[in-house]
Protein backbone atom coordinates (compact mmCIF):
# COMPACT_ATOMS: atom_id res chain seq x y z
CA UNK A 1 0.00 0.00 0.00
CA UNK A 2 1.03 3.40 -0.67
CA UNK A 3 0.29 4.64 2.47
CA UNK A 4 3.08 1.91 3.92
CA UNK A 5 5.44 2.49 1.66
CA UNK A 6 5.91 5.86 2.78
CA UNK A 7 6.18 4.51 6.43
CA UNK A 8 9.35 2.98 5.68
CA UNK A 9 10.19 5.96 3.55
CA UNK A 10 10.08 8.64 6.61
CA UNK A 11 11.80 5.91 8.89
CA UNK A 12 8.90 5.16 10.64
CA UNK A 13 9.41 1.30 11.65
CA UNK A 14 7.88 0.64 14.77
CA UNK A 15 9.33 0.65 18.52
CA UNK A 16 12.97 1.22 17.75
CA UNK A 17 12.13 4.28 15.34
CA UNK A 18 9.80 5.79 18.19
CA UNK A 19 6.58 5.39 15.80
CA UNK A 20 5.02 3.34 13.35
CA UNK A 21 1.51 2.90 13.09
CA UNK A 22 1.47 4.26 16.34
CA UNK A 23 3.63 7.16 18.28
CA UNK A 24 4.20 7.81 22.26
CA UNK A 25 3.24 11.31 22.77
CA UNK A 26 3.47 11.08 27.12
CA UNK A 27 3.90 8.48 29.37
CA UNK A 28 0.95 6.49 28.67
CA UNK A 29 -0.55 8.41 25.92
CA UNK A 30 -0.52 6.39 22.91
CA UNK A 31 -1.41 8.34 19.53
CA UNK A 32 -2.17 6.46 16.17
CA UNK A 33 -1.78 7.40 12.26
CA UNK A 34 -4.22 8.32 10.32
CA UNK A 35 -3.70 6.02 7.19
CA UNK A 36 -4.76 9.04 4.49
CA UNK A 37 -3.14 11.72 5.98
CA UNK A 38 -0.37 10.30 7.69
CA UNK A 39 -0.46 12.29 10.93
CA UNK A 40 -0.75 11.08 14.47
CA UNK A 41 -3.87 11.89 16.49
CA UNK A 42 -5.45 10.22 19.32
CA UNK A 43 -6.63 7.08 19.37
CA UNK A 44 -10.44 6.63 18.20
CA UNK A 45 -11.35 3.56 20.07
CA UNK A 46 -14.74 1.80 19.30
CA UNK A 47 -16.87 -0.75 20.97
CA UNK A 48 -17.94 -3.56 19.61
CA UNK A 49 -20.85 -5.71 20.26
CA UNK A 50 -18.87 -9.32 19.31
CA UNK A 51 -16.29 -8.58 21.68
CA UNK A 52 -18.32 -7.81 24.59
CA UNK A 53 -20.40 -10.80 23.81
CA UNK A 54 -17.13 -12.62 23.66
CA UNK A 55 -15.75 -11.33 27.16
CA UNK A 56 -18.77 -13.25 28.62
CA UNK A 57 -17.07 -16.41 27.96
CA UNK A 58 -14.71 -17.94 30.23
CA UNK A 59 -13.26 -20.46 27.56
CA UNK A 60 -10.91 -19.43 24.94
CA UNK A 61 -12.80 -21.67 22.77
CA UNK A 62 -16.58 -20.29 23.45
CA UNK A 63 -14.48 -16.53 22.97
CA UNK A 64 -13.42 -17.54 19.12
CA UNK A 65 -16.39 -19.15 18.29
CA UNK A 66 -18.95 -16.31 19.59
CA UNK A 67 -15.99 -13.83 17.88
CA UNK A 68 -15.90 -15.42 14.50
CA UNK A 69 -19.89 -15.40 14.29
CA UNK A 70 -20.74 -11.95 15.45
CA UNK A 71 -22.66 -10.25 13.23
CA UNK A 72 -20.88 -6.71 13.88
CA UNK A 73 -18.27 -5.19 11.70
CA UNK A 74 -15.71 -6.80 14.16
CA UNK A 75 -16.86 -9.95 14.00
CA UNK A 76 -16.63 -10.33 10.23
CA UNK A 77 -13.13 -8.56 10.06
CA UNK A 78 -11.66 -11.48 13.02
CA UNK A 79 -13.70 -13.97 10.95
CA UNK A 80 -11.78 -13.14 7.88
CA UNK A 81 -8.43 -12.76 8.96
CA UNK A 82 -9.20 -16.02 11.49
CA UNK A 83 -10.39 -17.83 8.13
CA UNK A 84 -7.21 -17.07 6.10
CA UNK A 85 -4.97 -18.20 8.87
CA UNK A 86 -6.44 -22.07 9.25
CA UNK A 87 -6.88 -22.22 5.13
CA UNK A 88 -3.35 -21.43 5.05
CA UNK A 89 -2.19 -24.09 7.86
CA UNK A 90 -4.49 -26.23 6.14
CA UNK A 91 -2.66 -25.81 2.59
CA UNK A 92 0.96 -25.84 4.32
CA UNK A 93 0.10 -29.27 6.21
CA UNK A 94 2.98 -32.07 4.62
CA UNK A 95 4.96 -28.91 3.72
CA UNK A 96 6.17 -26.96 7.08
CA UNK A 97 4.75 -30.19 9.02
CA UNK A 98 4.01 -33.52 8.45
CA UNK A 99 1.04 -33.26 10.73
CA UNK A 100 -1.38 -30.89 12.50
CA UNK A 101 -0.10 -31.64 15.84
CA UNK A 102 3.26 -29.89 14.84
CA UNK A 103 1.63 -26.75 12.91
CA UNK A 104 -0.25 -26.18 16.21
CA UNK A 105 3.01 -26.36 18.40
CA UNK A 106 5.00 -24.21 16.80
CA UNK A 107 2.15 -21.80 16.73
CA UNK A 108 1.73 -21.96 20.46
CA UNK A 109 5.27 -22.69 21.39
CA UNK A 110 6.80 -20.08 18.76
CA UNK A 111 4.14 -17.06 18.56
CA UNK A 112 2.64 -17.56 22.30
CA UNK A 113 -1.21 -18.61 20.31
CA UNK A 114 -3.49 -20.00 23.37
CA UNK A 115 -4.40 -22.39 20.53
CA UNK A 116 -2.84 -23.84 17.53
CA UNK A 117 -4.68 -23.17 14.06
CA UNK A 118 -6.55 -26.76 14.02
CA UNK A 119 -7.18 -26.38 17.19
CA UNK A 120 -9.29 -22.97 16.80
CA UNK A 121 -10.62 -24.53 14.28
CA UNK A 122 -12.55 -27.34 16.22
CA UNK A 123 -13.22 -24.82 18.71
CA UNK A 124 -15.34 -22.52 15.89
CA UNK A 125 -16.77 -26.08 14.41
CA UNK A 126 -14.60 -27.99 11.60
CA UNK A 127 -17.81 -28.41 9.18
CA UNK A 128 -19.95 -25.37 10.09
CA UNK A 129 -17.01 -23.31 9.00
CA UNK A 130 -16.42 -25.32 5.86
CA UNK A 131 -20.14 -24.49 4.65
CA UNK A 132 -19.09 -20.80 5.58
CA UNK A 133 -15.79 -21.14 3.41
CA UNK A 134 -17.58 -22.35 0.75
CA UNK A 135 -20.03 -20.16 0.39
CA UNK A 136 -17.64 -17.66 0.45
CA UNK A 137 -15.89 -18.98 -2.59
CA UNK A 138 -12.46 -19.52 -0.28
CA UNK A 139 -9.49 -22.44 -1.28
CA UNK A 140 -10.44 -25.21 1.09
CA UNK A 141 -7.82 -28.12 0.65
CA UNK A 142 -8.89 -31.39 -0.76
CA UNK A 143 -8.10 -33.45 2.52
CA UNK A 144 -10.35 -31.34 5.11
CA UNK A 145 -13.07 -31.87 2.24
CA UNK A 146 -11.91 -35.76 2.24
CA UNK A 147 -12.00 -35.98 6.25
CA UNK A 148 -15.56 -34.17 6.18
CA UNK A 149 -17.22 -36.47 3.91
CA UNK A 150 -15.77 -39.67 6.04
CA UNK A 151 -17.77 -38.60 9.31
CA UNK A 152 -14.69 -36.95 10.78
CA UNK A 153 -15.62 -33.41 11.74
CA UNK A 154 -12.89 -32.78 14.64
CA UNK A 155 -9.31 -32.49 14.03
CA UNK A 156 -8.79 -33.77 17.38
CA UNK A 157 -10.34 -36.48 19.32
CA UNK A 158 -10.19 -38.61 22.61
CA UNK A 159 -10.81 -42.47 21.68
CA UNK A 160 -10.31 -45.10 24.03
CA UNK A 161 -8.31 -42.86 26.79
CA UNK A 162 -5.99 -41.34 24.15
CA UNK A 163 -5.65 -37.70 22.56
CA UNK A 164 -5.79 -38.60 19.12
CA UNK A 165 -5.03 -35.84 15.91
CA UNK A 166 -6.29 -36.81 12.48
CA UNK A 167 -3.71 -37.78 10.48
CA UNK A 168 -3.73 -36.45 6.65
CA UNK A 169 -1.85 -39.38 4.99
CA UNK A 170 -3.26 -42.20 7.05
CA UNK A 171 -6.61 -40.32 6.64
CA UNK A 172 -7.36 -41.55 9.97
CA UNK A 173 -7.09 -40.66 13.78
CA UNK A 174 -3.47 -41.33 15.99
CA UNK A 175 -2.51 -40.98 19.08
CA UNK A 176 -0.67 -37.64 19.96
CA UNK A 177 2.87 -38.97 20.32
CA UNK A 178 3.86 -37.51 23.72
CA UNK A 179 7.56 -37.59 25.87
CA UNK A 180 7.55 -40.33 28.50
CA UNK A 181 8.29 -37.42 30.80
CA UNK A 182 5.57 -35.80 30.12
CA UNK A 183 2.53 -35.87 32.55
CA UNK A 184 -0.94 -34.43 32.11
CA UNK A 185 -3.39 -33.91 34.63
CA UNK A 186 -5.95 -34.13 32.01
CA UNK A 187 -4.94 -37.49 30.95
CA UNK A 188 -5.51 -38.80 34.63
CA UNK A 189 -8.86 -37.94 34.33
CA UNK A 190 -10.01 -39.81 31.91
CA UNK A 191 -8.72 -43.19 33.22
CA UNK A 192 -10.57 -43.46 36.22
CA UNK A 193 -8.25 -41.31 38.80
CA UNK A 194 -10.26 -38.32 39.36
CA UNK A 195 -11.15 -38.45 43.38
CA UNK A 196 -12.18 -34.95 43.24
CA UNK A 197 -13.60 -32.90 41.11
CA UNK A 198 -14.59 -29.09 42.14
CA UNK A 199 -15.01 -25.89 40.07
CA UNK A 200 -11.77 -24.53 41.41
CA UNK A 201 -9.62 -27.62 41.64
CA UNK A 202 -9.34 -31.46 40.74
CA UNK A 203 -7.50 -34.02 42.97
CA UNK A 204 -6.06 -36.73 40.85
CA UNK A 205 -4.53 -39.97 41.92
CA UNK A 206 -1.21 -39.91 40.15
CA UNK A 207 -0.30 -43.40 41.48
CA UNK A 208 2.60 -44.44 43.74
CA UNK A 209 0.75 -42.90 46.32
CA UNK A 210 0.85 -39.66 44.84
CA UNK A 211 -2.10 -37.24 44.52
CA UNK A 212 -1.93 -34.02 42.24
CA UNK A 213 -4.28 -30.92 42.83
CA UNK A 214 -4.91 -29.57 39.30
CA UNK A 215 -6.26 -25.38 39.57
CA UNK A 216 -8.59 -24.59 37.35
CA UNK A 217 -10.53 -21.87 38.65
CA UNK A 218 -11.81 -19.23 36.39
CA UNK A 219 -10.81 -16.63 39.11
Amino acid sequence: PVYLQKMVDNGWLGQKSKQGFYKKIDKGVIHSINLESLEYGPQNKKKYAGIRLAKENTKITDRIKALVNSDDIAGQFIWEVTAKALLYSAHRVGEIADDIVNIDRSMRWGFGWSLGPFEAWDAIGVKESVERMKSENQDIPAWVIKMLDSDNDVFYKRIEGFNCYYDVNKEDYLPIPVSQKELKFENFKYNGSLIEDHWSASIIDLGDGVAGVDFHSVL
